[in-house]
C-alpha cells in the first residue's frame, strides 16, 4: 500500500538534521576544507544534498553561501603559504568561485555609411 499524499515519516533532511550537517561542514570548512566534496566525503553525504536542503529549507542558503566563501578563503590562503601547488589553486580559484585573470569588454560598434551628393547635377 502506497503511503498517503504528505507522508513525511521517512523524511532524512528535516530542519533539525540539515542544521547538524551544516554546522558541521562549517566546522569543517573553518578547520580547512577546500572542497565542497573533502566535507561531503567527511560527513559520508553527497554534494548534491547541500543543494537539495538549500532548495528545501531556504533560511540554509546563506550557511552555505559561508561554507562557499570559507573553502574559497582556505584554497588562496594555502596558495599564498606555499601548502598549494599555485596553479591548483588559481585552477580551483576561476572553476569553483569565479576569480578571472583579466575583464575583457566586448564593444559593438554601430557605422552608418552617408554619401553625401553636393548640389551639383544628377547622375545620368
Amino acid at each position: 500500500m502506497a503511503a498517503r499524499k504528505g507522508n513525511k515519516y521517512n523524511e532524512r533532511w528535516t530542519e533539525v538534521a540539515s542544521k547538524k550537517l551544516f554546522d558541521e561542514a562549517l566546522t569543517l570548512a573553518k578547520n580547512g576544507a577546500i572542497t565542497l566534496t573533502d566535507i561531503a566525503n567527511e560527513l559520508d553525504v553527497y554534494t548534491d544534498v547541500f543543494e537539495y536542503i538549500c532548495n528545501k529549507h531556504k533560511d540554509f542558503s546563506p550557511i552555505k553561501k559561508r561554507i562557499l566563501k570559507q573553502i574559497e578563503n582556505n584554497t588562496y590562503k594555502g596558495a599564498l603559504n606555499g601548502d598549494y601547488i599555485p596553479s591548483i589553486a588559481i585552477f580551483g580559484l576561476k572553476n569553483n568561485h569565479g576569480w578571472k585573470d583579466k575583464t575583457e569588454v566586448e564593444q559593438t560598434v554601430h557605422q552608418t555609411n552617408v554619401i553625401k551628393l553636393g548640389s551639383g547635377e544628377k547622375p545620368k
